[in-house]
């Protein structure tokens, strides 16, 4: 559906607020990088099994936001609402895109261990320190890393809360 068809097809501002905000987050968050107020953006990632899979490796869940070049990741939490787990001892780390890009967010821990293993909100890296903060080299999506054996099931979001620095 177009653009405009959604904000007709909503008739309202809020329809047309929430249009402009599934048409992703460069509509609604133009990244502005003179001087001035800026803005604080949110990167929010849906990690769910049953759509992304477990397999051994990086994975990009769908509708994985793009971070722009010069984003400064400032914090974040992890919301697991369905316990991961696996036939074995899996590790799930957190991170920004793939190659040369990488960049922990959460460093590999197994599905058995914290944060997996309950439900509930948890802290990703950066904690809200400059000495954590992660800067976007390039354009990236954010990923998450499964190694040892696969994930069997689970579900979380991950937001991710940035302002934008210069390139």
């Amino acid at each position: 559906m177009a653009y405009s068809e959604q904000i007709s097809s909503r008739g309202n501002m809020w329809g047309a607020l929430r249009a402009a905000f599934d048409m992703g987050l460069r509509t609604v968050f133009p990244y502005d990088r003179s001087s001035g107020i800026g803005l604080v953006g949110n990167a929010k990632m849906t990690y769910d099994f049953a759509v992304d899979g477990g397999a051994i490796g990086t994975i990009i869940p769908l509708g994985s936001p793009k971070l722009p070049a010069g984003a400064i990741i400032i914090g974040g939490v992890i919301d697991v609402t369905t316990l991961l787990t696996s036939g074995g001892a899996a590790t799930v780390g957190l991170g920004l895109g793939s190659g040369a890009q990488v960049a922990s967010l959460f460093a590999p821990i197994t599905v058995a261990g914290a944060p997996w293993s309950t439900a509930g909100l948890k802290a990703v890296i950066p904690i809200w320190t400059a000495a954590t903060m992660v800067k976007v080299a390039a354009e990236t999506q954010l990923s998450l890393t499964i190694a040892a054996f696969a994930v069997t099931a689970g579900k979380f979001d991950v937001n991710l809360e940035f302002v934008i620095g210069n390139v």
